[in-house]
């Protein structure tokens, strides 16, 4: 089953760059935009414009932006920490450089992985390299299973680059400085359905 990403950012040139990432990394997943924490916790209680399933899914896939107005992206962690603990749900969180440190706060809350912004084509490759069952590839129908094969093994599509040795879930990545070095994947863009609050 396909699984739905909802991304939660309040910046729409960011929510522009993670679309135009997601699109050129050839990320089929379905994307709903949600602009605060507020109406990502509505989204995912299914309440008030949300409150349609089939026209909003649950998610299976969380990016979510730490700094936001009202609630924040960790309190939306802590919210899904205890609420939806039992769902297999796939959070990866987007911080910029000076933000790191919040980093090892947020696996702590239940983040999979970050991505530094602005993110890359190359982050959401590795994304689907690293955690496959996750995402859905566009081209994966038209050229069979070497496409899927090509990603996951790190090496840009239809390229004869080497690709980088696979990062290792966890492996201590830390830097000296006792900050988790995670597979860091930045954000850049991807395509899909927008909520009725949500933006293009």
């Amino acid at each position: 089953m396909v699984k739905t990403i909802l991304l939660i950012e309040d910046n729409e040139d960011d929510v522009t760059l993670v679309r135009r990432s997601m699109t050129t990394a050839r990320i089929a997943n379905p994307v709903y935009v949600v602009g605060d924490g507020d109406e990502a916790i509505a989204y995912l209680k299914g309440e008030g414009a949300y409150g349609d399933r089939s026209k909003f899914p649950m998610p299976g896939i969380l990016l979510l932006d730490l700094k936001m107005a009202r609630t924040s992206g960790m309190e939306v962690l802590s919210w899904c920490r205890q609420y939806l603990a039992a769902k297999d749900l796939f959070i990866v969180v987007l911080s910029h450089h000076n933000e790191i440190r919040e980093v090892n706060r947020a696996y702590a809350l239940g983040a999979r992985t970050f991505l530094v912004k602005p993110a890359s084509r190359e982050d959401f490759i590795n994304l689907a390299r690293h955690f496959p069952k996750y995402w859905e590839l566009a081209e994966a129908a038209k050229r069979g299973p070497s496409l899927k094969r090509e990603i996951r093994e790190g090496a840009t599509p239809g390229s004869t680059e080497i690709p980088p040795s696979p990062a290792r879930d966890n492996q201590d990545n830390s830097g000296g400085d006792g900050i988790s070095r995670k597979p860091v994947i930045p954000l850049e863009g991807g395509t899909g359905t927008t909520p009725p609050q949500a933006r293009l």
